[in-house]
């Protein structure tokens, strides 16, 4: 529980903000982030604008490919 809690951040913590973080409550928080953000057409859409908007690499290197 604790794990999920530190690696949520912004709008997703605060959906979790007024859970305790007990085991007995794990089901309720990962309920509750399911109910805000498990849209399939919203995520597939963000996705795809993501892909679309990759720049191409202006030169084969290692750092490029880093910042990539």
């Amino acid at each position: 529980m604790h794990y999920l809690l530190g690696k949520l951040t912004g709008k997703a913590l605060l959906v979790c903000s007024g859970i305790q973080p007990t085991g007995a409550n794990y089901p309720i928080l990962w309920k509750a982030l399911v109910e805000k953000y498990d849209d399939k057409r919203l995520l597939a859409s963000t996705y795809l604008s993501q892909i679309l908007d990759f720049r191409p690499l202006q030169n084969e290197s290692f750092i490029s490919v880093r910042s990539f």
